[in-house]
């Protein structure tokens, strides 16, 4: 396996006579400028080579026990017309020389940066140049950074760069300690800090735009937390948003331990749901408890997506909100009788609906023939839910009959309904314009405040405290 070493020159990479040209010494061999110093020690360099000392690699070379392949310098030319006289491309063939003399069977190559060593925005797009380069070169080496040498802006830049280019198992860094000129040790540093802060930035974009998995990934690739109570919060957020409501719930029950909620009161009521469950004793006549929490949680996720203009998926969560909120009102109604799973079950609920009255002041409407159907539609349903005469009850299927496109027809009113515009997105896979959308935002606005739902989305309340955690 190869081991690359990087590091960048400065005026102090080098010494002549002892000394490194640092402003301090009075025109070095006549000469006024780093640049104007070091052409006149290449030109004449078997007359110079003798005085010449390297400084900041050999030591960080010793204390690789010598075990390097290449070391690659970085060197700057700067444009004409800007200032150049620090610049280091004749040091850098001073430099490869003398290594050449030190370290015969170790390679040295040589990059330039044509460009300002203080422009941190240029310097990063050259090393993101040469570090893709190398890795698609060398992919199963090891690169070792040296952060001593050049401008503030090229370390800095160096160790960014590299950090996002290359896997942590594959990269080092050293820095060193000095003492007057002189080193005195060299210190491994970490490398994962600017990883981190780039894999942060990237998790609390995908938090932002409800991509949970996708958070949970670069966690797991990264060492950006290690907290198992962060990596069960996002699964069980996933879950939500892939319509796997029941798995969320009984995850959720089975992998929140007593201590981690301990630990982060401000999530606890998201994830204890709390903040769906204290409405519930409105609710209660009409539904059960783990129906009233599914029904608030899909209409979170159609919430959630309709604020991130996300509409095919609003669309598709308001619908399933429909059927889940009506089969759920259905149900405590008709306990110990099914609706819906198969014809049989579905002929016992008619039999049941005359023979044991369980919807007492239901009439079939006109529109629906009782003795044609063979499954419970949704425009049964949806008038079957609406014979529950309760207050709240009442406003929700007032909503959902005026969203519903068949009863939209019967009406002879706009055939656009809610479930068209499903149907688009879901079967058709067709776009949903915010025009579209938008017909049905009073819609939207009644399911929400009627359902109780908080005006800070609980996913948006999800999130902040899922970034407080990140970030701490």
């Amino acid at each position: 396996m190869k081991n690359i070493l990087f590091a960048n020159l400065g005026n102090r990479n080098i010494s002549f006579k002892g000394k490194t040209f640092d402003g301090k010494i009075e025109k070095p061999l006549g000469c006024s400028s780093f640049r104007e110093f070091t052409k006149l020690i290449l030109d004449n360099y078997t007359q110079y080579e003798q005085y010449i000392t390297l400084n900041i690699i050999p030591p960080i070379l010793e204390h690789l026990e010598f075990n390097v392949d290449l070391i690659v310098l970085f060197y700057s030319d700067t444009p004409e017309g800007e200032r150049n006289d620090q610049d280091t491309i004749y040091e850098a063939e001073i430099f490869k020389k003398k290594l050449f003399q030190l370290y015969p069977t170790i390679q040295t190559e040589l990059r330039a940066f044509k460009c300002k060593v203080v422009d941190s925005e240029a310097l990063m797009k050259r090393y993101q140049s040469y570090f893709r380069s190398f890795k698609k070169e060398y992919p199963k080496a090891n690169f070792h950074i040296c952060d001593a040498g050049g401008t503030p802006q090229q370390k800095m830049a160096m160790k960014i760069i590299a950090e996002f280019i290359f896997e942590e198992e594959q990269l080092y860094v050293y820095g060193v300690e000095l003492t007057g000129n002189q080193i005195s040790s060299v210190i491994n540093l970490k490398a994962v800090e600017y990883r981190n802060v780039i894999a942060q930035m990237q998790i609390i974009s995908l938090l932002y735009a409800g991509d949970y998995v996708g958070a949970l990934l670069i966690i797991e690739n990264n060492s950006v937390s290690s907290s198992s109570f962060l990596k069960n919060t996002l699964k069980y957020c996933d879950y939500l948003m892939s319509n796997n409501v029941d798995q969320a719930i009984r995850f959720g029950k089975n992998n929140f331990r007593k201590k981690d909620l301990e630990n982060n009161p401000s999530i606890i009521p998201l994830l204890g749901n709390e903040l769906i469950l204290n409405n519930y004793p409105v609710f209660e006549e009409l539904m059960c408890e783990d129906d009233f929490l599914r029904s608030s949680l899909i209409l979170s996720i159609a919430q959630w997506n309709r604020f991130k203009n996300s509409y095919g998926l609003a669309i598709l969560f308001y619908s399933i909100f429909v059927e889940q909120y009506i089969s759920a009102v259905i149900a405590k109604q008709s306990t110990p009788y099914e609706l819906e799973g198969s014809t049989e079950k579905f002929n016992r609920f008619l039999v049941a609906m005359d023979e044991k009255k369980i919807f007492p002041d239901y009439i079939f409407p006109e529109y629906i023939d009782k003795q044609k159907m063979n499954y419970a539609n949704l425009p049964f349903k949806i008038s079957l839910a609406s014979s529950i005469t309760i207050a709240l009850n009442n406003k929700l299927m007032s909503l959902i009959s005026n969203s519903n496109s068949y009863l939209l027809r019967v009406k002879s009113e706009n055939t656009i309904g809610l479930d068209t515009l499903r149907n688009k997105f879901a079967h058709e896979g067709k776009f949903i314009p915010a025009e579209d959308f938008n017909k049905f935002s009073l819609i939207y606005d009644g399911f929400e405040k009627t359902m109780m739902l908080p005006d800070n989305n609980i996913f948006n309340q999800l999130n902040e405290n899922l970034i407080q955690i990140i970030t701490s």
